[in-house]
């Protein structure tokens, strides 16, 4: 179970840390060529991080075996052609899908996918060939999958479902005022005054609000798993101090309810998970 966990961990590295912006956009690239060199390069880095994962598990656990070397060999090429056949699928699907949940569903199927083919051939060739397993650091390892699955890739994901819906970054009122002016020799009279004001909220320097979330999911996963969930509160009540000023944007207090709630319904669903490792 220990390689099997390494594995699922060095995936998720692989795709998301260890995958820099311009190789997200070479990999969308319209010439085909250079599509196909950066989802090569996508796999190259799956492939060697694997490696090295497994590699330093069987120096920490002192298990050289040569045949479990080469199940292990064989679960590693088998995920990483399946990886560059998946990734190469997904780029047409997601040009033809213009639909913001079925985007959603993509990047879920996406990952399914990919987890399972790690799964499935390692728990075969496991049980097939007897290999003997490693026991060593499982729950530690597990705890990091969660953190991590918690933090970057929960951030990628609900860029994807708030993306269409995120508001503009400034906020315009006119308001309307009714005035009675007296001038000299005729009757009062009353003036409609229109005054517009325009507020700007330039964006976060680098991401710094995919950050925060980060922080407010690893907190909200650390009061469940200390069961003190009560302390969830003090960082709604934080958080929404510092956008106090924009609710008066209803389309921007939508879209913070709706982010807020995706984000700790999340960092709760980690956080009992973390319990049960």
């Amino acid at each position: 179970m220990t390689y099997l966990l390494l594995l699922i961990l060095a995936h998720f590295l692989a795709d998301f840390t260890f995958q820099s912006d311009q190789l997200i956009q070479e990999r969308h690239h319209p010439d085909k060529k250079r599509r196909e060199n950066a989802i090569v390069k996508h796999v190259g880095i799956h492939f060697i991080i694997s490696v090295g994962f497994v590699f330093i598990g069987m120096l920490i656990s002192q298990s050289m075996n040569l045949l479990l070397v080469l199940m292990l060999l064989i679960v590693i090429i088998l995920t990483s052609v399946t990886h560059y056949a998946i990734d190469s699928a997904k780029y047409y699907l997601d040009q033809k899908i213009t639909s913001q949940k079925m985007k959603v569903v993509l990047f879920l199927v996406d990952q399914a996918l990919h987890i399972t083919i790690i799964v499935l051939p390692f728990i075969y060739l496991i049980e097939k060939y007897s290999v003997g397993q490693v026991y060593i650091f499982e729950d530690v390892i597990a705890l990091i999958i969660l953190l991590y699955l918690n933090t970057v890739v929960a951030s990628h994901f609900l860029h994807i479902v708030l993306n269409k819906i995120a508001p503009p970054n400034s906020i315009e009122q006119t308001i309307e005022e009714e005035i009675d002016r007296k001038e000299d020799g005729q009757e009062p009279q009353i003036h409609t005054v229109i005054t517009k004001s325009k507020t700007s909220y330039p964006e976060s320097h680098h991401k710094i609000g995919r950050y925060i979330g980060m922080l407010e999911r690893v907190l909200i996963m650390m009061f469940v798993y200390s069961g003190q969930v009560m302390g969830i509160t003090i960082i709604l009540a934080i958080k929404s101090i510092t956008r106090f000023k924009q609710f008066d944007d209803k389309r921007f207090a939508e879209y913070y309810l709706i982010g807020t709630l995706m984000s700790m319904i999340i960092g709760l669903i980690f956080g009992y998970l973390a319990r049960l490792v």
